[in-house]
């Protein structure tokens, strides 16, 4: 962030581009530029549940990720769910502040990262 090669999270992905400067930077050298962008890089495979716990939405840890994800079984079923307002209280464990968080948080920035960016190993319900 402070050398300016990254503003956002999507940013993270094109890091490799710099790695010939990275390596220069104080404090690095080419092994440690090449675990983290092969880091990175594997980061492009997980699952479902990592990565909607990753996004930061009030009131979801892992444990509420892996019942979305055993839930809806993919991204797509669950973003979509998410645009059609379904009534996340109805599943176990999840209450009216857990449905308000999942529906009002911001997925612009997560549904370009899983749409150009991730595989996830989640299999489709």
């Amino acid at each position: 962030i402070d050398w300016g090669w990254v503003g956002n999270y999507q940013e993270l992905f094109s890091l490799n581009n710099f790695g010939d400067e990275w390596i220069k930077q104080i404090g690095f050298g080419e092994k440690s530029v090449d675990k983290i962008l092969t880091a990175i890089e594997n980061s492009r495979n997980c699952d479902l549940h990592q990565f909607i716990c990753s996004l930061g939405i009030p009131l979801v840890g892992i444990v509420a990720a892996k019942e979305l994800q055993d839930h809806f079984g993919s991204w797509n079923n669950f973003i979509d769910a998410v645009e059609d307002k379904y009534s996340f209280y109805n599943l176990p464990n999840f209450g009216p502040e857990l449905h308000n968080s999942i529906i009002n948080f911001n997925y612009k920035e997560a549904k370009y990262i899983a749409e150009n960016y991730l595989k996830f190993n989640a299999k489709e319900v």
